[in-house]
């Protein structure tokens, strides 16, 4: 070691160029290639394409983050190893059900937790230490994100200095230069190589890296007494006041298991390097900690278990059980840490722990997962345990929402005598979903929240969305003046101003896309009192909305009217008088048969 400069990464520019920037800059451009495959491949893109990509951006992090003196060598072999591996593992995952249910997310989270784990234990192993020697482990685990986000700081100055060598070559009259650099051919490469010389050369300043880290270390170690306090009175809280609002649905359950997350990193920062607190106050906070980590994630698995008992399995409750069994898995052994102060059982629980973590990203990408078939199978098992409950949203669900299995559990139900009927009447694709915003409009409607003009007019299918967002909030009442079967005026309260007592209406003009309704424009209608604009509301519920025609002067430069802003156009001349809006022509309410508006 010399001074803050690591020697076991390579030195020199001759170096950096050679074993970071090169290497980066091809692999970026071979990632490019790999994108453009997959893209070519529109809406079902090559296996080997997409697990390429993925070997490639794995392939690289490894080599950047792990190469040193003397172990070029030995780094690119790992990096080929471990890119090779979660590349046919993507590929793989492909024709799994985890990928259809998340549209490549779990498959993409999978393979980064594999290269999360597999770093600290590769860096450890290149400079001579096994796998059970805690403390490079540790070291590495805290250094990674440091590196990765000062190098990531470093590439988006290198791209804001292109920007602007850009814009001076097109001073000159070299726009081209500007343009290639916009072009994904140069991006991708040009990234690949900031990011491998950026990582290059804070690995070489150990000292910088040292110092993000103990500064992120202090932040952690500060906030954390005041965070195990907050967290300690939640627990308490729920214990006294009951456990059912955590069974409502999956929010507070992916709260909890975000509060244990973070419960697990500000203890880990606590216990540190040393193996141990430092500090009474550092001590008693990562002993709470760990016993209300236990709690935390107990409240979780109960939630979760909870819903499932009541509404059975589905896709996204599947992907919160791996996640909330992942941290769950931690809670015993840092409660038994905690409690002993054998912070040693910690240690061994972080390692044993990261080989499960390989093994269930691993699993999650075989066709041993399979969250359709589960799903399908407690849905399947609830409906045809209480017939006569089934409604066509069940069917809908497990149709248009479960993938292939359940397309073929909804045909299997419809030749069932006891559900022929429902199936029958059960939408296609996401048709469900538009049944439910009918039945809100038509439930407000019942209520006299929703009032429509002309009285008993059918809503237009396309607005049934921007209703349904509005009609969500259940103190609000709104009113719908029905124009024609092109434009609806939407007047809703707005809020009340405490300070001059002034009452606003909102009047929203819809104009009618086809599949929805977007607003066109906006306008505030102030009133002087509560009872003035509940006035305007019933009249305009009773009488409809008055429509004027009007005709401005505009100017006209070279045979093209100049547009400006209409409400300062004067004069203006009145075409036709103030009169009624005209009466929708009655249409179904549930739209075309094929497709329900999204």
């Amino acid at each position: 070691m010399h001074g803050d400069i690591d020697e076991r990464v390579p030195q020199g520019g001759a170096k950096l160029l050679t074993v970071f920037a090169l290497p980066g800059a091809v692999l970026g451009f071979l990632f490019w290639l790999a994108v453009e495959a997959v893209e070519a491949g529109g809406s079902e893109p090559s296996r080997l394409w997409l697990g390429l990509a993925m070997a490639l951006v794995v392939g690289a992090a490894i080599y950047t983050l792990s190469v040193s003196r003397g172990q070029i060598l030995k780094a690119t072999t790992a990096a080929l190893g471990l890119a090779v591996f979660t590349g046919i593992m993507f590929a793989l995952a492909q024709g799994g059900q985890g990928a259809a249910m998340s549209e490549e997310v779990i498959p993409v989270a999978a393979n980064m937790v594999i290269l999360v784990v597999a770093l600290p234990f590769l860096r450890s192993a290149f400079r001579g230490f096994t796998p059970t020697d805690y403390p490079p482990l540790y070291a590495d685990a805290w250094n990674i994100p440091a590196i990765i986000g000062i190098a990531g700081g470093f590439t988006l100055a290198g791209h804001l200095l292109a920007l602007l060598v850009g814009a001076l070559f097109q001073f000159i009259g070299l726009g081209f230069v500007r343009e290639m650099m916009t072009e994904a051919w140069f991006l991708l490469p040009y990234s690949g190589m900031l990011a491998a010389v950026g990582i290059g050369v804070i690995r070489q300043r150990e000292a910088a890296v040292l110092s993000a880290r103990s500064i992120k270390m202090a932040l952690l170690r500060v906030t954390a007494p005041v965070f195990a306090l907050c967290v300690t009175i939640f627990v308490v809280a729920v214990m006294l006041r009951g456990f059912g609002s955590l069974i409502g649905d999956l929010s507070p359950v992916g709260t909890l298991t975000a509060a244990g997350i973070v419960s697990l990193i500000m203890i880990n920062a606590i216990v540190g390097e040393a193996g141990r607190p430092e500090g009474v106050l550092f001590g008693a906070t990562g002993r709470l900690l760990a016993v209300v980590l236990l709690f935390l994630m107990s409240l979780a698995v109960y939630g979760l278990a909870m819903r499932v008992m009541g509404e059975g399995w589905t896709p996204p409750r599947i992907a919160a059980a791996v996640a909330i069994f992942v941290t769950a898995l931690y809670a015993p052994i840092y409660a038994a840490a905690g409690l002993t102060e054998q912070w040693v059982i910690l240690r061994q629980g972080n390692i044993a722990i990261s080989a499960l973590l390989v093994i269930i990203a691993v699993l999650v990408q075989t066709p041993a997962f399979r969250p359709y078939d589960w799903s399908v199978a407690s849905q399947v098992g609830i409906i045809e345990a209480d017939p006569e409950g089934a409604t066509t949203a069940d069917l809908a669900f497990i149709r248009s929402q479960l993938g292939e299995p359940g397309e073929a559990a909804f045909e299997a139900l419809s030749n069932d005598p006891r559900f022929a009927e429902i199936a029958n009447l059960t939408p296609q694709t996401d048709r469900w979903r538009f049944e439910e915003r009918v039945g809100a409009a038509n439930r407000a409607l019942e209520e006299g929240r929703l009032r429509v003009h002309p009285e008993g007019s059918d809503l237009p299918p396309a607005s049934l969305l921007m209703l349904d967002r509005l009609l969500r909030d259940p103190d609000l009442e709104a009113v719908l003046v029905v124009a024609s079967e092109t434009d609806l005026w939407l007047l809703a309260p707005d809020y009340l101003l405490a300070d001059d007592g002034m009452n606003l209406l909102t009047m929203t003009h819809l104009f009618n896309e086809g599949r929805a309704f977007s607003a066109r424009s906006r306008a505030e209608l102030s009133f002087g009192s509560a009872a003035a604009a509940q006035q305007a509301l019933d009249a305009l519920a009773e009488n409809g909305l008055l429509l004027e025609e009007r005709t401005f002067r505009l100017p006209v430069l070279m045979g093209q009217p100049v547009i400006v802003d209409s409400g300062v156009l004067e004069p203006y001349e009145v075409q036709a008088p103030a009169e009624p809006a005209p009466p929708l022509t009655p249409t179904d309410p549930l739209g075309p048969e094929t497709e329900a508006p999204r």
